[in-house]
């Protein structure tokens, strides 16, 4: 989830034809900022889930 996040952004933040990338936007910040929170927060963490763990929290 967090890897599609990042991929469907690439685009906004990277000119790979131009060679050119900008990471010091604020639209950068709040793409990390909500990606933390998803770990803050709980509802993703780091490496796979193992038999019986859930990949997502609930939601409520």
């Amino acid at each position: 989830m967090l890897k599609l996040m990042a991929e469907s952004s690439y685009e906004h933040f990277v000119d790979a034809a131009g060679k050119k990338a900008s990471f010091d936007t604020g639209d950068f910040a709040a793409l990390l900022e909500n990606l933390k929170g998803l770990y803050d927060d709980g509802m993703v963490s780091e490496g796979r889930p193992g038999p019986g763990q859930q990949m997502f929290g609930h939601m409520i």
